[in-house]
């Protein structure tokens, strides 16, 4: 049975809020690399968050458009 995109993006959607699935790991491992690296002092762009906790630059900004976006995230 085929899966329509409207439905597996309504999934994705569920399983990122509910805190589970692969897209809720990499969100969280964002957040939390950033988190580490602003108590350092530093306020990191989403290329240096990506490059910390080791994803691609284009998943990272998949997840944090900007610089702005992520520092929201995390506060």
């Amino acid at each position: 049975m085929d899966v329509s995109r409207q439905q597996a993006a309504s999934d994705d959607a569920e399983q990122l809020r509910a805190g589970k699935g692969a897209r809720a790991r990499t969100r969280r491992l964002m957040l939390e690399t950033a988190t580490r690296l602003m108590q350092s002092g530093v306020t990191p762009s989403v290329s240096e968050v990506a490059e910390a906790a080791e994803v691609s630059r284009a998943t990272a900004y998949r997840y944090f458009p900007s610089q702005a976006a992520l520092v929201q995230a995390v506060g």
